[in-house]
Formats: structure tokens, C-alpha cells, sequence
């Protein structure tokens, strides 16, 4: 059962909390580009959300890389994903997973946090579909914050199975009319 909770009762935005500093090589933080994922993207996918995850305090450690890797590639054709890669290397540097018939946004990591790798991916996702929905876990302070910001709107709390069991917070979009 989710519970609904009007815009206008959400709780106030909190102070978004400092990513760690992980700069991956060969990117200068001033230029990225982004395309639809390639079934050889999945491995790097993968060790994007596990650098997440080890770097989250918070975040249980209940899969192990090669787990969640076996994971990723199980679901990777079914899945509308992009990546932002540096031009350099080629080496993604985040991704955004989407559901192509829920418009659920399954995933959105990146490596590095705060340089607008996050931004383009769901402004990409955003372009392509009228509604989508996220729904970031209660703990991730940072993550409500960026979909707030991004005109995402909380409509409830519910408890997802995924690659964990934490509490979330639904969140959804509309396109502008």
C-alpha cells in the first residue's frame, strides 16, 4: 500500500550531502557525451553502482560485484539505458536505467557526483517520455533532492525489491503542458 503525500506536504529540501571525490581517468569534468548504452557497456554499468555503493555509508552490503554485475547483464536488453562517457576514453562515467513500459527510472549513477553527468542523462530520459517515475531510497538525501529539483514530485513511500530492501520515497514527473 503506498501512502499518498500531496506536493504541497512534502517535508522542505535538506542540505545536499558531499559525494566522495572519485575522478575517474581521463575525465577533466568539463566534457562528457551521452549515447544509448551497448550491450558491452554492462560490466561498466555495474562497477559504476558498486563504487557507488562501497562509497555510500549507508547503502547495504549485501551483493558482491560479481553479483551485481550478473544482475545488470540479466536485465541490461530489457532496459531503456544511457551513458555518459568521456571522450578521451570512452569509459562511462554514469548511466541511467529506465524501464521502457513502467517509465520507472531503475538507476542513475555516476562517477563523478556534481558535474552534470547526472543532469544530461535524465534531461536525455526526460526528452523521450511524457511521465517517469524514480524512486530514490529514503536515506539517499541527495538523490530526492536532484529529482525535486528536476520538477520530480513525491507522491508516497513504498518498499521495492530490488538490489536491496530499503524504504523509498516515490517520486513522479510529468512533462510540462
Amino acid at each position: 500500500m503506498v501512502d499518498t503525500i500531496p506536493p504541497w506536504q512534502a517535508p522542505p529540501l535538506p542540505p545536499v550531502p558531499q559525494p566522495p571525490a572519485i575522478q575517474p581517468a581521463g575525465f577533466s569534468g568539463e566534457e562528457f557525451t551521452v549515447r544509448r548504452a551497448r550491450a558491452g557497456d554492462a560490466a561498466a554499468c555495474a562497477a559504476i553502482f558498486s563504487r557507488w555503493a562501497q562509497a555510500t555509508d549507508w547503502y547495504p552490503r549485501s551483493l558482491t560485484h560479481v553479483q551485481v554485475e550478473a544482475r545488470v547483464r540479466r536485465v541490461f536488453h530489457q532496459r531503456e539505458i544511457w551513458v555518459a562517457e568521456a571522450p578521451a576514453t570512452e569509459a562511462p562515467l554514469g548511466y541511467i536505467s529506465v524501464d521502457p513500459e513502467t517509465r520507472d527510472i531503475g538507476g542513475l549513477y555516476c562517477i563523478p557526483a556534481g558535474k552534470g553527468i547526472g543532469s544530461a542523462l535524465l534531461a536525455r530520459v526526460q526528452a523521450r517520455h511524457d511521465t517517469l517515475t524514480a524512486s530514490p531510497p529514503l536515506r539517499n538525501i541527495a538523490a530526492q533532492v536532484f529529482f525535486r529539483r528536476k520538477g520530480f514530485v513525491p507522491v508516497g513511500e513504498h518498499l521495492r525489491c530490488g538490489f536491496n530492501d530499503l524504504p523509498e520515497l516515490r517520486l513522479e514527473w510529468w512533462r510540462p503542458a
